[in-house]
């Protein structure tokens, strides 16, 4: 039985793959991905009570960790929030 050039390098790709995988769960296993469940109106509210009710200055709304917190949500709702539109709540 002949063996094609093709056929080795579909069976090379699947291994190359399988220890891309293998090595990806051996050393990336304890980075877990978070779904949270929130609206637009819940993510505001919480940064409005964040300043108002806890006392944060308003300048935390730009500062670069909080950021880092909300833009992947403000990303899974598709919107974008400046700091001057949470003065109209």
């Amino acid at each position: 039985m002949l063996v094609k050039d093709t056929d080795i390098k579909k069976s090379s790709t699947k291994i190359n793959t399988s220890v891309i995988k293998a090595h990806e769960k051996l050393f990336y296993f304890s980075i877990p991905e978070v779904k949270v469940n929130i609206n637009m109106h819940t993510l505001i509210s919480a940064c409005v009570d964040l300043v108002t009710v806890n006392g944060r200055p308003y300048s935390v709304l730009n500062d670069s960790g909080f950021k880092k917190i909300i833009n992947p949500i403000l990303d899974g709702l598709d919107k974008k929030v400046a700091r001057y539109k949470f003065k109209y709540y």
